[in-house]
């Protein structure tokens, strides 16, 4: 007799999660500062150790810009949403414009 394995729901919304983080280009420390929580907690969700709690999962469908029911789609055939593009980084480096350059003949008729 053959025994059937079957995935829990929380280790399948894990690798979906997973699957939504890596198409998104950012990491588990990412999400978990944007929740406020442990990164530890969200490695234990991705690992199907956790189920995260009920009110943040609409927080984690924003941080990876999808819907609730995204995160618990069951259709092994779905199609997985294209790559997004990241979001430009804030950089606190400023472009100055450069000074103009004064020739030597410039300097002496300004004399």
């Amino acid at each position: 007799m053959t025994r059937k394995i079957e995935k829990t729901i929380k280790q399948e919304l894990g690798e979906r999660i997973e699957e939504l983080l890596l198409l998104s280009g950012k990491r588990q420390t990412d999400l978990a500062s944007f929740l406020g929580i442990d990164p530890r907690n969200i490695s234990r969700i991705v690992n199907g150790k956790a189920f995260p709690d009920v009110n943040s999962l609409k927080p984690i469908a924003r941080f990876l810009r999808v819907r609730v029911k995204d995160l618990f789609d069951p259709d092994p055939d779905r199609i997985m949403p294209p790559r997004l593009p990241k979001a430009p980084r804030k950089s606190h480096l400023f472009v100055r414009k450069p000074k103009k350059s004064t020739s030597v003949a410039e300097s002496a008729n300004s004399v």
